[in-house]
């Protein structure tokens, strides 16, 4: 058995739970470790002293005393092991080395479309995962293994896709040996997750959500994704699709989807729709400022965006309109599943303010949870820029743990 696999699987739980507890609260004492854990100062003591002797975690300081002797503080080791990290989104594909603090040390991309076969993308993954690590001077042996986010379709007791991706992917991902495919090339072993997980699981144990009890992580760009967590464990409510809120009726007589259905939440709220809607005005008469370019090549929603901004009409009411939609079908999620916090992300949340705060005001008018004692706390996006690709690094990291 190589170091590298030695890592954590040579650990008792605690100190599973210890390395945690730091990674999440760096720096801190033991003594406050012991406190978190609810475990005792020589148990602690024994679990940072393994942690130490495996390079995982170094002292970083002293900190304040509180009536005795300084207290030695503690870090992770974000110089010794590293993490792998893959996101095939619906329009391409990241791929990043990240070390143990979930920091990505560099990231490269390439497209993906409907012609995309997924030898040839498995291919150019491999390709600049070896570029990164000769960038970053770093040999295969410190990398623990790879974090693999896709979009919807996975088995991950099969490790295969298990159907295409509406419009974006072509037919030859369906049953695609992703993992045999990915081991076979990069000789790492490759732990899988749907996207939208992986970042709600970042979220949730590193980012703004660490606090919370119960998370719903909703994805809005090119179709609505979500993620709920409760209780530190992703709540598998459509066990191998991420898009299921995205394909929820919400209007019975409305527009027809892709999936075969009418109606849909992705049908009013999403990238494409928004920029059909727009195109729609234009085309019955209405007056924009980006009336005269909205045919050409170069026009994209970031332009709506940008107008909605300038106060152009037809702008803000085409985003006004598909988040109320969105609104109304997140109102629903809450009546469901009670959070304490709701993290809207994606591409639309970070260009459109105006989307996000309609969004969120129609969920609360719309939700018959959270208007009494209960709050939710509304986030816009999340703590990580590249949530869903830093996602599978997470999700590598937490199952050589053993906690997922």
């Amino acid at each position: 058995m190589e170091e590298r696999e030695r890592v954590f699987r040579q650990f008792s739980p605690l100190t599973c739970q210890v390395f945690s507890y730091i990674l999440k609260h760096k720096p801190v004492s033991r003594a406050n470790i012991g406190h978190g854990l609810f475990k005792t100062a020589m148990s602690v003591k024994r679990a940072v002293e393994c942690l130490e002797e495996a390079g995982l975690v170094a002292e970083c300081g002293i900190g304040q005393s509180t009536g005795g002797r300084k207290p030695i503080l503690y870090t992770v080791n974000s110089s010794r092991y590293y993490l792998g990290a893959v996101n095939i989104s619906t329009t391409y594909c990241e791929v990043a080395v990240m070390n143990l603090c979930m920091e990505i040390l560099m990231l490269k991309d390439f497209p993906l479309n409907s012609q995309s076969v997924p030898d040839k993308a498995m291919d150019r993954v491999a390709e600049l995962f070896y570029q990164i690590l000769k960038g970053l001077n770093l040999e295969k042996r410190q990398i623990l293994g790879v974090g693999v986010s896709v979009f919807s379709s996975l088995n991950r007791e099969s490790g295969k896709m298990i159907r295409t991706i509406i419009s974006y992917l072509n037919g030859s991902w369906v049953d695609y040996p992703i993992v045999r495919e990915l081991e076979q090339r990069l000789g790492l072993p490759i732990e899988t997750e749907k996207g939208t997980n992986a970042a709600a699981m970042l979220e949730y144990e590193y980012g703004k959500a660490r606090d919370s009890e119960r998370m719903l992580y909703i994805l809005c760009a090119m179709n609505i994704r979500s993620a709920v967590v409760m209780k530190g464990e992703l709540q598998s409510i459509a066990p191998y699709y991420e898009d299921a809120f995205g394909h929820m009726t919400i209007n019975y007589d409305g527009e027809p989807c892709q999936c075969g259905k009418y109606g849909c939440v992705d049908c009013y709220t999403t990238i494409p729709a928004i920029m059909e809607q727009f195109r729609m005005g234009i085309k019955k008469g209405r007056n924009s400022i980006l009336a005269e370019q909205v045919d050409g090549p170069e026009f994209s929603f970031y332009d709506i965006c940008r107008a909605s901004e300038e106060g152009d009409v037809l702008s803000c009411e085409v985003l006004t309109s598909a988040a109320s939609m969105l609104g109304l079908a997140l109102s629903n999620y809450i009546d469901l599943f009670c959070p304490d916090m709701v993290i809207l992300s994606g591409l639309l949340v970070k260009e459109s303010s105006l989307y996000f705060r309609v969004a969120v005001d129609t969920a609360k008018q719309k939700s018959s949870y959270g208007v009494g004692r209960e709050r939710i706390r509304f986030e816009r996006r999340g703590s990580f820029p590249h949530s869903i690709t830093s996602g599978a690094g997470a999700i590598l990291l937490e199952r050589l743990m053993g906690k997922s």
